[in-house]
C-alpha cells in the first residue's frame, strides 16, 4: 500500500507557495444517475493566480465534467470546490461575476458582428459602458481582428471564431478563465495566434485549460495536472514532470541517399529489400558502434529508409557524453553516410503515456497480464501482424544486416518483455518513428529493446527474424483481402446485394422513416374516404311515399279537406259490368284504412277490430298504441305533426284566408253527418235512392284582377264532414256541381285541399254499344264509365298522389270477400326522383367536388413517401459516405439501381396500405372489379415515376430536412394546383377558349407524376359516376372503361416514360453530364519560384522516372469559379511521385489545397488541368479501376449511424469485390486489428469519436488497397487512441503499401510520416524528410532552464548573454528562462559543455535541449499563406476608388504581387469569358510578377 502511495505522490510537485490560491478544489467527487460510473473521484487540485495550468487525460477521463462542475453546469455528488473563496454550491452568483468559460465547441451568433460579441457578454458581467469601450478597443487589436471588427460571425474562419470565443471567456474582467480545447479542430497558425492571446491574458489571472496536444500544454501550462478515471495522477511544472517520467534525449540522423536510385530496386518487393542498403549507402551498425563508443547505453529507437534514430539517456549529459559525441559526429558526418542530425528532448507526450501506463499497470495489473507479460504480449502479437510467432534462434545474425521490415507489434512486444525484467522506463520523443520501422510508438507502452551486442539476443531478436519469415506475410497479405477479388458482372451483383442490404438495416432502425412513409399517407388516405363517406350522395334523391299525409303540415290546424262526389245515374247504369259499383268504391273510403295506403291493417282477419276501428279517435292519446298495434308501421307517421315536407309543398301566400270552412266541424266527431243545408231551396227531383242533386245560386263574380272569382263568405254551403284515420277530412259533394263549388271555394281551401275524386262519370261521347265485337286493346282505351281525379297543381305530386288514392278505392271495392277485409290491402306509390339529364349531371357533380378533395388529399399522402426516399440519399451525400462508397469501388449505375429498386419495395408498402384502405372503405369508383385494376396501375406507376423524379434533387442539397420539406412542399404545390387548375377550368366547359386553355394544360402537365395519380383518379371516380347513369337509363353502350385513352391511360403511359427518364437524368447527374468543367492546357515549362526539392521532384516526375511509383501526380491543377473574384487558383501544378512503402504527409494551413487534391484524387472533384495515375491508372479515363485500389479515410466520418461496425465492413467487402466466402473472415479480421470487436454490433452512432476513426480507418484498410488516402485521421482522438492509429499506419506501410496523409498534428507528420510537403497558396513550398525539413527551415534549438530559485533567473540571463549573444529570450517566468539558438551559429557540442559547466555556480535545477519542432518549420510557410491572404482581404481590388481612379488604375502598370491577386485584379470581364487562354497562360504572367517566395516574407 505504501509502494502505491508513494507511486502516486511522486509525480505531485510542490506547490507555489508565493503566489496567491484562487481555485481550491476538494476531493470533488460526480457520480452520474445513468451508471455507477465515477466520473470524478476525489479530485484535488489547487490552482494559483499568474498561472495556467493545462489540464491532460484520455477521453472520458473526467476533464469536462471538473470544467461543467466548475461553471456551475451541474453539482458535484460530493466534495467541493471554492474560486476566491466562494462556495461552489451555494455561491455560484458572486463566482460568475469573475468567471469566463470557452466551451469545446464554439457557441457563437452567427449575426452578430465581433464587436457585438465583446460588447454582449461585457454587459452581461455588468461591467460599465467607457469600460467597455476601452476593454473592447483593446482586445479587438490583441486579437488582430480590426479589419473584422464589424463583420459578422459566419464571414470569419475557422481560426478567427475561435479567437473570439476564447477572447469572450477572457473578457467583463474575467480572473478565474476556464478554457476546453481552445484549438480544437484549428490549424496550427491560428493555433498559434490562440497561445498568444492566452499568454498575453495570463496575468493576475487564473487558467484551467484542457487540450488534446501535448506540446500546446507544454507551451502554455506553466503546471500540468493529468487526470485518469476521475484521479488526479501528476500535477507539476513540464520540466518537473519530463525529469520525474522521461527517458532522455532523442538524437535523429538523416543518412545520405545515393543518387539516381533506380527503378531497379523498387520494383523489388518490400520485404526482400532492407531500406538500408537500398537507398542509403548508411550502414546502421556501424552508427551504432559509433554512438556506443561514446554513450554506452544508448538504444535504437527506429531505423526508416531516411532516417535512424536513437534515445540517450539524461544521466549522460552530467558526464560530458554528449559534448564528446556531437564533437565528434560534426566532423564523421561524412564517413558514416549521414548528412545531419538533430536531438529532442523527452515531450510531454511520453510523460502522458507514462502516467496513463502506470495507472493501468497499478489499476488493472491483474486484468491487463491475466498470464505472465511475456505470453499475453505474443498473443498480442498473433493478432497484430498475423505472423507466426516462435521461437527461431538462428535468426539472430540477420537482425543487424538485414533489419528492414519490422512488424510493429513486434516492438510492442520486445518492450512489453522488458516489463517483466522490471525497467518501466518510457520512450522517446515524437520524431522518432519514421516509415516502416515504425516500432517506437508501441513502445510507449515499455521500452525500447537495447541494441543487441552479441548476435543470440533474447526473444526480440526471434520477433524480428521471424518478421521476416515469408509465410508469415503471406498470411498477413490475405489479412484484408479475398482469396481472389470478383470482377465483371459478379462484381456487380456483390455490389447490388450490399447496398440493398445496407438500406435494409438502416430502415429497420429508422423509426421516424417508417412514419413518414407508412403512417402519413395511410392517415391522409383515411381522412380522404372519411370525407368521401360524409358527403351526401348526389345523384338521386330519397324515395318519396307519396300519400294525403304528405300535406299535413302545411293545412293544420284545419286539417287537409278531400272533397268527392259520386255521380252516378241509374239510368246509366250497367247491369253486366263485373266491377264494383262507384257507392261501393265511395263505401271503402270510410273503411279504417282511410283515405290510400298509409294505414293499411296488418292482418285481413280480425274480428275484434272492426269494433275498435268504429270507435278509434284519432286525436286520443292512445290512438298511437293503437295504431302500432294493429296498423303498418307507416300509419304512425301520419299522427306524427311535423314531417318535414317543405320540399313538396310551397309556403302559403300571404295574407292567408282566414275563415274556417265549418265553425261546426268538431275534431272529436269521428263519423258526422250534417243535415243538408237551409240554403238549398231547390225540390228534389231525383228518386230518393240517390243523393241529392244540390244546385248553388251562384253569387259569384269575377274579381277585378281576372284572376278568379270574388265570393260572399258563406258559398259553398256546409257539405257532410267525415274524418278518416290517415287524419284527411273527407268532404261530400255529391249531388253539386263539381267544377262550381271547387272554383267559388278555392279562394277559402286553395291551401287546405289538394285533390279530390268523382266516380261515375259516363263519357257520353262513347257510344254505349261500343267494344262488345272490340279488339281488347281499343277497348281499353275507349272506356264510357270512368272515375275521375282532380288535383290542385300547387301541391308538389298531388296528381299521382290522388290518383293512387283512387285506385286504392278501386282495389278495396272490388276485393272478393274471401280475402278477408280489404283495408288490409293497399297500393303503396313512390316516388323515385330522376330528374338528369347527362350535361346536367356533370355540372352538378362537379360543384358538388368530393372525389376533387379525395385526389387533393391522396396526392397529399403519396407527396411524403418518394419525399422521404431523399432523405436517406442527401444524408448519405452530405456525410460524404456516398463518395466513400464510389471510392469503394461501387459502381454508379449499380448505386442508383439499388437505391431505386430498395425504395420501389419500399414504396410498395404505403401504396398497398393505401389501396387496403380504399377497400376497407369500400367506395366503388375506386374498388370495383372494373376501376379497381386501374387504381392499381395508378399508384405503382406513381411510385415508378416519382421516385427516380426525386433523385436528381440529392445533387441539390446539404441538409436532409430542408430536401425533405422542399420535395413535400413541391410534390403538393405541383399535384394540387395543377389537379385543381384543370378542374376548375372544367366548369367553364361552355366557353370554348377556356376549353382549349384546358386542353393544352392537361397535356403540359402529365410530366408531373403527381398530377397523373390525382387526375386520373378524379376521372375514374367521375366516369364511375357517369356510368351508373347510363346503367340506371339502360344506355350500356356509352359507359367506358376506366382504361380509355382520355381517362387513365393517357396519365399511365407518361408516368411510365417519366421513370425511365428520371433515372437517365439521375444517372447524367451522377456523371456530371450536365455540366462539365471546362479542361484547361498547362504548360510544362520548369516555375522558376521553386523550392530546390520541389523542382527535383517535379523534374524526376515529368521526366518518367516516377512511372513505378504508387501514385504518380503530373501537374494537377484546379481552377475555381467564383461570381466576386473570378477564377480562384485553389491547386497549382502539382508534381509529386509516391513510392511504394511511404508514408507522404501532405500539409498546409486551411485553404491551401490540402482538400481540393484530396477531392481530385479520389474523383470527388474533377480536376481543371494535368493528370494523375495511381498503379498506373489515370484518375481521367478509368476512375473506376482507380477507385478499386485504393482506401479512402475521409475528414469528417462518413459513417452511417444506423448501422454497425461489422455492418459497415460487410457493405464495404462486397463493394469491393470480396468473394462471398471470404468476407466473414476478412470483417473479423478488420474488427480484430482496429480494436473493434467489443462493439461489433452496436450502431455507429453510439460510438466515441476515436472509435469512429477506427471504423473509418478499417473501411480504408478493406480489400488490401495498395495506396491509402488518410484524410486527419486522428482529429478529436486522445493522445492513446491516436499512438494506436499510428502503430496501424505504420503496420500498412511496412507491408509495402504506400499512405498519403494530411494533418493538422506536425506531431502525427513526425511519427508517420517519411517525406512530407507543405502546400501555400495551391503549391508545394518544400518536400523532403521531416529531419532534412528541420535543418533546412528549421529555427534551431529552444532551451529551457529552470533555476532554483527566482534570484538565480537574473544571473542565468546574464549567462545567455554573455556566451549566446544572438539567442532570443522567448519566455520568462518565476524560475523558468526559455532561449531560441539558430541553428547555423552554433554547434551542439558547445551548447552542452558550456551549460554543464554552469549547471551547480548558476544554481540550476534541471534544463533541456530541444531542435524546434516540425510545428515552427511549418508555420513560417503558413505565415506566407496568411500574408497572402491579408493584402487580398486589405486591398479588395478597385474598393473605394472612385470610377476615375480605378480606370487609371487598370492603364498603369501592375505592381508585382501574388499570383492569385494578379488574377484577381484582371477585368471583371476577362474572367466571366469562357474562353481559357486568358486564365492560365501562366509562363507570361509569372514573368511580369518576377514572383519570388522571399518577397513574401
Amino acid at each position: 500500500m505504501d509502494q502505491r502511495r508513494s507511486e502516486e505522490m511522486r509525480g505531485i510537485e510542490e506547490e507555489p507557495s508565493h503566489l496567491p490560491l484562487v481555485v481550491c478544489i476538494d476531493k470533488l467527487t460526480k457520480v452520474y444517475k445513468t451508471g455507477s460510473k465515477l466520473a470524478l473521484n476525489n479530485l484535488s487540485l489547487n490552482l494559483y493566480e499568474n498561472q495556467v495550468v493545462s489540464f491532460l487525460g484520455h477521453n472520458g477521463a473526467g476533464k469536462t465534467t471538473t470544467m461543467s462542475i466548475l461553471t456551475g453546469l451541474f453539482p458535484p455528488t460530493s466534495g467541493s470546490a471554492t474560486i476566491y473563496g466562494h462556495d461552489i454550491r451555494t455561491e455560484m452568483e458572486r463566482i460568475r461575476q469573475n468567471l469566463g468559460m470557452c466551451p469545446q465547441h464554439n457557441v457563437l451568433f452567427d449575426k452578430l458582428s465581433v464587436e457585438e460579441h465583446l460588447w454582449f457578454y461585457s454587459r452581461l458581467k455588468g461591467m460599465a459602458e467607457e469600460d467597455i469601450r476601452k476593454e473592447m478597443d483593446k482586445m479587438i487589436v490583441d486579437l488582430e481582428l480590426s479589419n473584422k471588427r464589424h463583420s459578422l460571425v459566419q464571414t470569419l474562419s475557422g481560426g478567427m471564431k475561435r479567437k473570439l470565443s476564447v477572447a469572450i471567456a477572457f473578457v467583463g474582467g474575467s480572473r478565474a478563465v476556464i478554457l476546453d480545447e481552445p484549438t480544437a479542430g484549428v490549424d496550427p497558425y491560428a493555433r498559434r495566434a490562440i497561445w498568444d492571446l492566452i499568454l498575453k491574458y495570463k496575468q493576475s489571472r487564473t487558467i484551467l485549460l484542457s487540450t488534446h496536444h501535448m506540446d500546446e500544454a507544454d507551451l502554455l501550462g506553466d503546471r500540468i495536472a493529468i487526470i485518469s478515471h476521475g484521479k488526479l495522477k501528476c500535477c507539476g511544472t513540464p520540466l518537473f514532470l519530463k525529469s520525474t517520467y522521461g527517458d532522455g534525449y532523442k538524437l535523429t540522423l538523416v543518412k545520405k541517399q545515393t543518387e539516381g536510385r533506380g527503378q531497379g530496386s523498387q520494383l523489388k518487393p518490400p520485404s526482400s529489400l532492407s531500406p538500408s542498403s537500398s537507398l542509403s549507402p548508411c550502414s546502421e551498425a556501424r552508427v551504432t558502434r559509433f554512438i556506443q563508443q561514446f554513450v554506452a547505453t544508448c538504444l535504437l529507437a527506429s531505423d526508416s529508409n531516411t532516417e535512424l534514430s536513437y534515445v540517450l539517456p539524461s544521466e549522460s549529459v552530467k558526464k560530458g557524453c554528449f559534448e564528446r559525441l556531437f564533437q565528434a559526429l560534426e566532423q564523421s558526418l561524412a564517413s558514416l553516410a549521414l548528412t545531419s542530425f538533430g536531438v529532442m528532448d523527452t515531450t510531454l507526450e511520453e510523460v502522458f503515456f507514462k502516467v496513463s501506463e502506470e495507472d493501468q499497470s497499478l489499476e488493472n495489473s491483474d486484468a491487463d497480464m491475466n498470464s505472465s507479460p511475456g505470453g499475453s504480449s505474443l498473443a498480442k502479437l498473433s493478432v497484430g501482424s498475423g505472423a507466426q510467432v516462435g521461437p527461431e534462434p538462428e535468426t539472430g545474425p540477420l537482425v543487424q544486416n538485414q533489419k528492414s521490415e519490422v512488424e510493429l507489434s513486434n516492438l510492442v512486444q520486445c518492450s512489453r518483455l522488458s516489463q517483466s525484467q522490471g525497467s518501466l522506463k518510457s520512450s522517446s520523443s515524437v520524431g522518432s518513428v519514421r516509415g516502416d520501422e515504425g516500432g517506437l510508438y508501441a513502445d510507449f507502452y515499455g521500452d525500447y529493446c537495447p541494441l543487441f551486442e552479441n548476435g543470440q539476443e533474447s526473444d526480440s531478436a526471434s520477433l524480428r527474424g521471424d518478421a521476416e519469415n515469408p509465410t508469415a506475410s503471406e498470411t498477413e497479405v490475405l489479412e484484408g483481402q479475398g482469396s481472389f477479388k470478383l470482377d465483371g458482372w459478379w462484381l456487380k451483383m456483390s455490389q447490388f446485394h450490399g447496398l440493398i442490404i445496407k438500406r435494409f438495416h438502416c430502415a429497420k432502425r429508422n423509426t421516424k422513416g417508417l412514419f413518414s412513409q407508412i403512417l402519413l399517407p395511410a392517415f391522409f388516405v383515411c381522412v380522404a374516404m372519411t370525407v368521401a363517406l360524409s358527403v351526401p350522395e348526389i345523384g338521386d334523391l330519397p324515395p318519396l311515399i307519396l300519400s294525403p299525409s304528405q300535406y299535413h303540415n302545411y293545412t293544420q290546424p284545419r286539417g287537409n279537406f278531400i272533397p268527392y262526389a259520386n255521380e252516378d245515374r241509374p239510368q246509366y247504369r250497367s247491369k253486366l259490368s263485373p266491377d264494383a259499383n262507384p257507392q261501393k268504391i265511395i263505401n271503402t273510403l270510410r273503411l279504417p284504412s282511410g283515405v290510400g295506403a298509409t294505414c293499411v291493417l296488418k292482418t285481413p282477419f280480425n274480428s275484434t277490430l272492426d269494433q275498435l276501428a268504429q270507435t278509434l279517435n284519432p286525436s286520443a292519446n292512445n290512438s298511437k298504441t293503437l295504431a302500432a298495434q294493429y296498423f303498418d308501421s307507416m300509419c304512425l307517421d301520419s299522427f306524427t305533426q311535423g314531417v318535414p315536407l317543405s320540399n313538396f309543398v310551397p309556403p302559403p301566400p300571404s295574407p292567408a284566408p282566414s275563415d274556417d270552412p265549418d265553425p261546426r266541424f268538431v275534431d272529436g266527431l269521428w263519423n258526422f253527418t250534417v243535415a243538408p243545408p237551409t240554403t238549398v231551396h231547390e225540390p228534389v227531383t231525383s228518386p230518393p235512392t240517390l243523393p241529392l242533386s244540390i244546385h248553388e245560386p251562384v253569387r259569384c263574380l269575377c274579381s277585378m284582377q281576372g284572376t278568379g272569382f270574388s265570393c260572399p263568405s258563406g258559398v259553398g254551403g256546409r257539405p257532410p264532414l267525415m274524418k278518416v284515420v290517415t287524419g284527411d277530412i273527407l268532404v261530400d259533394i255529391t249531388g253539386r256541381n263539381v267544377s262550381e263549388y271547387l272554383l267559388f271555394t278555392s279562394d277559402r281551401l286553395r291551401l287546405h285541399r289538394y285533390g279530390g275524386l268523382t266516380v261515375g262519370n259516363i263519357q257520353k261521347s262513347i257510344p254505349a254499344s261500343f267494344g262488345r265485337n272490340i279488339p281488347p286493346m281499343v277497348r281499353k282505351i275507349a272506356v264510357r264509365r270512368s272515375a275521375q281525379v282532380l288535383f290542385n297543381n300547387k301541391g308538389y305530386h298531388s296528381m299521382p298522389t290522388y290518383l293512387n288514392v283512387l285506385n286504392n278505392a278501386i282495389l278495396r271495392a272490388n276485393l272478393p270477400a274471401s280475402k278477408g277485409n280489404p283495408a288490409a290491402y293497399g297500393i303503396t306509390l313512390t316516388n323515385h326522383p330522376m330528374n338528369r339529364t347527362s350535361a346536367s349531371l356533370s355540372l352538378d357533380y362537379l360543384l358538388q367536388g368530393t372525389d376533387v378533395v379525395i385526389a387533393i388529399f391522396i396526392i397529399v399522402a403519396m407527396s411524403f413517401v418518394p419525399a422521404s426516399f431523399v432523405v436517406f440519399l442527401v444524408a448519405e451525400k452530405s456525410t460524404k459516405a456516398k463518395h466513400l462508397q464510389f471510392v469503394s469501388g461501387c459502381d454508379p449505375v449499380i448505386y442508383w439501381l439499388a437505391n431505386y429498386i430498395w425504395d420501389m419495395l419500399n414504396y410498395l408498402v404505403p401504396a398497398t396500405c393505401c389501396v387496403l384502405i380504399l377497400f376497407v372503405f369500400d367506395l366503388p369508383a375506386y374498388t370495383s372489379p372494373t376501376n379497381f385494376p386501374a387504381v392499381l396501375s395508378l399508384f405503382l406507376l406513381y411510385g415508378w415515376s416519382i421516385t427516380p423524379i426525386m433523385y436528381p434533387a440529392s445533387f441539390w442539397f446539404e441538409v436532409p430536412s430542408t430536401a425533405y420539406v422542399f420535395l413535400i412542399v413541391i410534390n403538393l404545390f405541383i399535384g394540387i394546383t395543377a389537379t385543381v387548375a384543370t378542374f376548375l377550368l372544367q366548369l367553364f366547359e361552355h366557353d370554348k377558349d377556356l376549353k382549349r386553355v384546358n386542353s393544352y394544360l392537361k397535356s403540359c402537365f402529365l410530366i408531373f407524376p403527381n398530377y397523373n395519380l390525382g387526375h386520373g383518379l378524379m376521372e375514374m371516380a367521375y366516369n364511375e359516376y357517369i356510368n351508373e347513369y347510363y346503367a340506371k337509363i339502360g344506355q350500356f353502350d356509352k359507359m367506358k372503361s376506366p382504361f380509355e385513352w382520355d381517362i387513365v391511360t393517357r396519365g399511365l403511359v407518361a408516368m411510365t416514360i417519366e421513370g425511365f427518364v428520371g433515372f437517365l437524368i439521375t444517372i447524367l447527374c451522377q456523371y456530371n453530364f450536365l455540366r462539365k468543367p471546362p479542361r484547361v492546357q498547362v504548360s510544362c515549362q520548369p516555375i522558376d519560384d521553386d523550392d530546390v526539392d520541389v523542382a527535383c521532384e517535379r523534374r524526376r516526375v515529368l521526366r518518367g522516372d516516377a512511372d513505378s511509383d504508387m501514385l504518380q501526380i503530373e501537374n494537377l491543377t484546379k481552377v475555381y469559379k467564383s461570381r466576386k473574384i473570378g477564377r480562384i487558383l485553389a491547386v497549382d501544378r502539382l508534381c509529386l511521385g509516391v513510392r511504394p512503402g511511404e508514408c507522404f504527409g501532405l500539409l498546409g494551413v486551411n485553404g491551401a489545397g490540402k482538400t481540393t487534391t484530396f477531392k481530385m484524387l479520389t474523383g470527388d472533384e474533377c480536376t481543371t488541368g494535368g493528370e494523375a495515375f495511381i498503379n498506373g491508372n489515370s484518375i481521367l479515363k478509368d476512375l473506376l479501376r482507380v477507385q478499386q485500389s485504393i482506401g479512402y479515410c475521409p475528414q469528417f466520418d462518413a459513417l452511417f449511424d444506423d448501422l454497425t461496425a461489422r455492418e459497415h465492413l460487410q457493405l464495404y467487402t462486397r463493394l469491393r469485390g470480396i468473394p462471398w466466402k471470404d468476407q466473414g473472415r476478412v470483417v473479423q479480421w478488420a474488427l480484430e486489428k482496429l480494436e473493434l470487436s467489443k462493439d461489433a454490433d452496436k450502431p455507429a452512432g453510439t460510438y466515441s469519436g476515436g472509435n469512429k476513426r477506427k471504423l473509418s480507418t478499417a473501411i480504408a484498410l478493406i480489400g488490401y488497397p495498395s495506396l491509402i488516402f488518410l484524410d486527419e485521421p486522428t482529429t478529436g482522438m486522445d493522445p492513446k487512441a491516436r499512438r494506436f492509429l499510428w502503430n496501424l499506419i505504420l503496420d500498412i506501410i511496412k507491408t509495402g503499401r504506400s499512405v498519403v496523409l494530411t494533418s493538422h498534428s506536425m506531431e502525427e507528420c513526425e511519427a508517420l510520416c517519411t517525406r512530407l510537403g507543405i502546400m501555400v497558396n495551391g503549391r508545394f513550398k518544400c518536400l523532403g524528410s521531416i529531419q532534412h525539413l528541420k535543418n533546412r527551415f528549421g529555427d534551431g534549438y529552444m532551451i529551457t532552464v529552470r533555476t532554483k530559485s527566482s534570484s538565480n533567473v537574473k544571473e542565468v540571463v546574464r549567462f545567455f548573454n554573455r556566451n549566446f549573444p544572438e539567442a532570443v529570450l522567448k519566455e520568462r517566468h518565476h524560475t523558468k528562462v526559455q532561449y531560441q539558438l539558430k541553428s547555423e551559429r552554433i554547434s551542439l557540442a558547445q551548447v552542452f559543455s558550456k551549460m554543464e559547466q554552469v549547471v551547480e555556480v548558476l544554481g540550476i535545477e534541471d534544463y533541456s535541449v530541444s531542435q524546434t519542432t516540425l510545428d515552427n518549420v511549418f508555420v513560417n510557410f503558413a505565415k506566407k499563406q496568411s500574408d497572402n491572404l491579408e493584402q487580398q482581404e486589405v486591398l479588395p481590388p478597385g474598393g473605394g476608388q472612385s470610377p476615375l481612379q480605378r480606370i487609371f488604375s487598370f492603364l498603369k502598370v501592375r505592381p508585382a504581387n501574388t499570383e492569385l491577386n494578379a488574377m484577381i485584379s484582371e477585368a471583371p470581364e476577362e474572367l466571366e469569358s469562357d474562353d481559357d487562354e486568358g486564365l492560365i497562360s501562366f509562363e507570361e504572367e509569372r514573368v511580369q510578377l518576377s514572383f519570388n517566395t522571399d518577397t513574401l516574407c
